[in-house]
């Protein structure tokens, strides 16, 4: 399911990484969902908070882009009350059937002080301050 997508300025940044995303949907897949909201997960995000994705994904706080795996992603941080909730949006991600589209893989819970320790080699901030 197609639940936003990427502004203007993260396909730029991401190009100037060598990363271009073929578009600029933001989709999520069953796997996905069921990967976020396993029994094991630590950390999970509400069910309704997600529910809503499509509204949270208009104005995260903070996005960054991770070239350090063979896949870029873009992290996108989005304030819940003390914390962060953390989206990881895999770019030109393959899936069976659907082609190449970007994907939002996984995503949790983490508190504010973990994400200066984010950003280290690789990880570049396309939007928001720390």
């Amino acid at each position: 399911m197609i639940v936003g997508g990427l502004k203007p300025q993260w396909v730029a940044a991401a190009r100037a990484k060598g990363a271009e995303p073929i578009s600029a949907e933001i989709a999520v897949t069953d796997k996905a969902i069921h990967h976020i909201f396993r029994d094991a997960k630590r950390h999970q995000l509400e069910l309704d908070w997600f529910r809503a994705l499509p509204v949270h994904l208009r104005n995260p706080d903070l996005v960054l882009l991770d070239t350090t795996h063979e896949t870029p992603a873009m992290i996108l941080l989005i304030d819940l009350p003390g914390r962060e909730a953390k989206l990881v949006v895999h770019v030109n991600y393959r899936l069976k059937k659907e082609g190449i589209l970007n994907v939002v893989e996984t995503g949790r819970v983490i508190n504010r002080d973990d994400i200066p320790a984010m950003l280290g080699i690789g990880m570049q901030i396309i939007e928001g301050t720390v």
